[in-house]
């Protein structure tokens, strides 16, 4: 491709949006390696969500035993049903069980199939505004953005009384 010429001063990044819910699409999903201090080493799943009225949002969720109850609450209100995830189970992505010897009992639950099974399901999603920081080891200024306080079903609203 060859070089392009553009104004480089020109506004980037994306579009804050006012805190509020929102409807929209489960567009897609990047996997890595959580860095955080509580779930280091754990495969992490960056969810994008194209909201209906324009813009993106996104998500992370990681495989690990203290945040998974949020991953399961994204998955339930993308139209997955809660008895899929009833008792114990071992959950990864299918490469990862290659070679893995599981118990006649053990339940496996491939996160590839769980994805495929979500994308495209609409959803609402909570959205926050984190206001501008600085980095106080850096002093690098982190701009406004929002965050996806929940994933709801789509008609749950900011009404607490669902129980959602």
């Amino acid at each position: 491709m060859p070089p392009i010429r553009t104004d480089l001063s020109a506004g980037g990044g994306f579009e804050v949006k006012p805190a509020g819910d929102y409807e929209a699409a489960v567009f897609s999903f990047k996997r890595g390696t959580s860095n955080g201090a509580k779930t280091k080493g754990a495969t992490s799943i960056n969810v994008r969500f194209k909201l209906t009225d324009g813009g993106s949002v996104f998500d992370t969720y990681y495989l690990h035993p203290a945040t998974m109850w949020r991953f399961k609450q994204f998955l339930i209100a993308a139209g997955i049903p809660g008895d899929d995830f009833a008792g114990d189970a071992t959950i990864g992505y299918a490469d990862e069980f290659e070679g893995y010897d599981a118990g006649d009992d053990e339940t496996i639950v491939h996160v590839d199939d769980l994805l495929e099974r979500v994308q495209g399901q609409l959803v609402t999603v909570r959205l926050k505004v984190d206001p501008q920081r600085t980095n106080p080891e850096t002093g690098e200024i982190y701009d406004e953005r929002n965050r996806i306080d929940r994933v709801l079903p789509v008609g749950v609203t900011a009404d607490t009384s669902s129980g959602w």
